[in-house]
Parts: C-alpha cells; sequence; structure tokens
C-alpha cells in the first residue's frame, strides 16, 4: 500500500514497536526522516503501544510497556536537593496536599530562572504526575487535545497526554510559554481554567473535565527580546492571579 498522510503514523508505530531503550524526539526524527513539523512522528508515537513519553522530549521504549490509560499517564519525577524554591510558592504546598480542586499559578522570568523546574518541584513534593505542553507547537485546541485518526473505516478520535492527564485528577500540569498560544487556544483553555472546570471539543464529541487535585502552572518570558510571544488575553490571564 503506497504510503499516505493516513497510513504513515500506523506504518512508523509498527516499527517504533521493535526500538528499546531511550530516545530524543530528535533522534526520532532523524531516523525516521521527520522535519520539526512532522505532525505524523507525533501520532505514530501516540499509537505505539510500547513508547512511553519519560518527559518532553524524551521517549522510552520496552518490550512490555502498558497502553497509557488516564491513571497511569506520567510520571512522579524526583525532588532535587539542591533546587531551592521561592518563599512565596513553598507556602502553598501544605494547602496543595489537601485541595481537592484544581488550582492555578502563573510563573513570569527570563529562560533559564527555574519556572518549569519549580513546577517539577512541586510535583515531586505532592506526589503527583506530571505533564508539561510546550505551546510554543500548539496552533489549534485540537493540537492540543488530541487528534483524528482513520480505523477501521470511521474517523475515531485519540485524547492526547494533556487531555488524559486533565481528566486523571492529581496532576501538576505545565502550560509551557502559554503567551505563544494563538487566540483560538486560549480561547478553548479558559473554560477549562475558570469554575467551570470543563471544556467542549466538538471533534471529540464530548467535554473534557478537570479531574480533582489538578494544578495547572502557566509559564512564561516577558519581553521585547522574545519574538513569538504575545501579549496574553486579560480573561486568560486573570485565571492565574497567584
Amino acid at each position: 500500500m503506497p504510503r499516505t498522510a493516513s497510513t504513515k503514523p500506523f506504518e512508523i508505530a509498527n516499527q517504533l514497536e521493535g526500538l528499546r531503550g531511550m530516545y530524543t524526539l530528535k533522534d526520532l526524527r532523524s531516523k525516521f526522516e521527520a522535519g520539526p513539523n512532522g505532525d505524523w512522528l507525533r501520532k505514530a508515537l501516540t499509537l505505539a503501544k510500547n513508547a512511553t513519553k519519560v518527559k518532553t522530549g524524551i521517549y522510552e521504549f520496552s518490550e512490555d510497556a502498558p497502553t497509557a490509560t488516564t491513571t497511569t499517564v506520567g510520571y512522579i519525577p524526583n525532588t532535587d536537593p539542591d533546587f531551592i524554591l521561592d518563599e512565596a510558592v513553598e507556602a502553598y504546598i501544605p494547602y496543595l496536599k489537601e485541595s481537592k480542586s484544581s488550582e492555578m499559578f502563573r510563573l513570569i522570568g527570563p529562560k533559564g530562572t527555574g519556572k518549569t523546574s519549580t513546577a517539577f518541584e512541586i510535583a515531586a513534593l505532592l506526589g503527583k504526575r506530571i505533564c508539561v505542553v510546550d505551546f510554543s507547537l500548539i496552533r489549534t485546541p485540537i493540537d492540543l487535545m488530541g487528534h483524528r485518526i482513520l480505523q477501521g473505516g470511521s474517523i475515531e478520535f485519540i485524547d492526547s497526554e494533556f487531555t488524559r492527564c486533565v481528566e486523571a485528577g492529581n496532576h501538576v500540569i505545565v502550560l509551557d510559554e502559554i503567551n505563544r498560544a494563538s487566540d483560538m487556544v486560549g480561547n478553548a483553555l479558559m473554560p477549562l481554567l475558570d469554575h467551570r472546570g470543563k471544556t467542549m471539543l466538538y471533534e471529540r464529541g464530548k467535554e473534557i473535565i478537570v479531574g480533582p487535585g489538578t494544578v495547572f502552572f502557566a509559564t512564561m518570558n516577558k519581553g521585547k527580546e522574545y519574538t513569538g510571544t504575545s501579549v496574553m488575553d486579560a480573561a486568560l490571564e486573570d485565571r492565574f492571579s497567584r
């Protein structure tokens, strides 16, 4: 069968299931000749049953990796004994350990100041799994929340890691560089991040509902030296009042 846009992810997923060990996304793109915009490779990684995302850009391939479910998505990071949390953030730890509602924080600062590392450290201290979404790669709501595939003669919607983590609850979710998100993505996020705690993606056919104990961190760089960023919508920014 000729390779097409719809068959290529399945073809590569079969090859991925023969891999063992750790690979970076860069390694995989080189191995399968996928450019930086090779969306089919991301879909193939979702389909491969032995692929586990260790952290952003790094995948582990094992012989008997379980298929991800809403209760096993992500991983709990280890604490870093050399990492010092900002006192204002650390003060929230006891509260977050008890909270069953979704909580939101905004981390602003130049690159290299530990914004994402802060979220990892808090996830470790709370004993929660972590999920990191790079918004520089997200253009539409469906990019964030899942994708459609042709399977068995019908089109099916496959939830993204973000969607599965959100619905599972008890995750720390990092919305990395959120001020690079398009207005469409921001609009889809807003009802998810306010008192409603849910949003509708019509391609999915049902609502995405935030699970209990979810902690969101929105990180961003601000300043004219950061190209590709935009002024954050006031309504979206208001969701992250801390």
